[in-house]
């Protein structure tokens, strides 16, 4: 077993108890703590949680023998799933690839705990596995406007201030950058980023330019 597991699992054990969510607790009778956000741990997920559907990106790098803007391994994939109470039942899936692998993830106060039938592939050297035990995250973020979770799907999509073309070249993003979505207008949809170190920044970009929708909750 993983050190890294272990001490994640312990993690998440303890955020348990001290928010009250083990069977028997105030959340645990129904408080709502399925909510969109940011969870983060080692890696990061974001969830949007809208009515019973929940969809979100997990996103993981490590260095290795690459640079912090060029890391040597990455691990993204997305969720898509249907909640009933804090538990909700999941398919998860990369981005370039039709294979996808079932799960859950069973919300409390503190965070979320993620569990896969089995590890998705390729993810090995940049996470940790998240088949024997829960794979716990804090929240560390509110996404109170968030109506969808989506991946950039476009090589360069630029934000615009506006849902019309962009007049400028920055800010941009790259494929595979994970996005909260906050708005649609027409084929334009309105975005927010949040970098590595937490700074945020909001923009618009084309529909064709995201990857969404693609994978459907069993």
């Amino acid at each position: 077993m993983k050190l890294g597991v272990t001490v994640n699992f312990i993690l998440g054990c303890a955020a348990l108890l001290a928010s009250g969510s083990l069977p028997g607790s105030a959340w645990a009778a129904g408080k709502p703590a399925a909510r969109s956000g940011v969870y983060q741990g080692l890696e990061k997920m974001l969830i949007a949680v809208s009515g019973d559907t929940v969809t979100g990106v997990f996103s993981a790098e490590r260095v290795g023998n690459g640079t912090m803007d060029a890391p040597q391994f990455t691990c993204v994939f997305m969720i898509a799933g249907t909640l009933k109470g804090n538990h909700a039942r999941i398919v998860t899936g990369l981005p370039d690839d039709g294979k996808t692998i079932a799960g859950t993830l069973d919300f409390t106060e503190a965070g979320v705990a993620l569990r896969l039938k089995q590890d998705q592939g390729g993810c090995g050297m940049a996470s940790d596995e998240m088949v024997n035990e829960p794979y716990f995250m804090n929240r560390a973020g509110e996404g109170a406007d968030w109506t969808g979770v989506a991946l950039i799907g476009a090589r360069k999509a630029v934000l615009s201030p506006g849902p019309a073309p962009a007049t400028r070249k920055k800010p941009y993003l790259v494929r595979f950058n994970p996005v909260a979505i906050i708005g649609r207008q027409g084929q334009w949809v309105n975005v927010r980023y949040s970098d590595p170190e937490d700074r945020q920044v909001n923009g618009w970009v084309k529909a064709s330019d995201l990857i969404a929708g693609h994978l459907r909750a069993r």
